[in-house]
């Protein structure tokens, strides 16, 4: 009987050790799921407030400033609109050579539209993007830069 209490003593502080060891991992791991599900629902809803803007934005009278405030009251509900830069580009380089922008560096370098003094059939890009840093849930100093963005490209009617 003596035997089995001392393993008993014995494995007590073994549990305690490893708890010691497993559990930083493991909460490390639940924040890391955490931050990236944020940030793919982020992802996803620049991309639908954009594809909605743009969508608003083909049909004659409306205006880029009108596009950026749509936007920014698609995303007013889940964060702070004030942190997402929006954008509306002449998309009209891409009518000869139909290689559209792969990413929002391509799209940031072209020039920026009126959309109330555009023509017919004229393409054009809305961008949105925001700082990870401002809409994660732990703040850290610098990310590595990372910017979440989206971008949808239509032509006006």
């Amino acid at each position: 009987m003596q035997t089995k209490r001392s393993s008993r003593r014995r494995r007590r502080g073994t549990t305690a050790a490893e708890t010691a060891i497993v559990l930083p991992v493991f909460v490390l791991f639940l924040f890391g799921i955490f931050e990236y599900s944020r940030a793919v629902w982020i992802h996803n809803m620049l991309k639908g407030a954009c594809n909605t803007a743009a969508r608003e934005g083909i049909v004659e009278g409306v205006s880029t400033n009108d596009v950026i405030v749509s936007v920014r009251q698609k995303l007013a509900s889940s964060l702070d609109s004030n942190d997402v830069i929006v954008t509306v580009k002449n998309g009209g380089v891409y009518d000869t050579n139909n290689d559209f922008p792969e990413s929002l560096d391509d799209a940031d370098d072209l020039p920026n539209l009126e959309l109330a003094n555009a023509g017919s059939r004229q393409l054009f890009v809305v961008t949105a993007s925001v700082s990870y840093n401002d809409i994660s849930f732990i703040r850290f100093k610098s990310f590595f830069g990372l910017n979440l963005g989206a971008m949808a490209i239509e032509r006006r009617e």
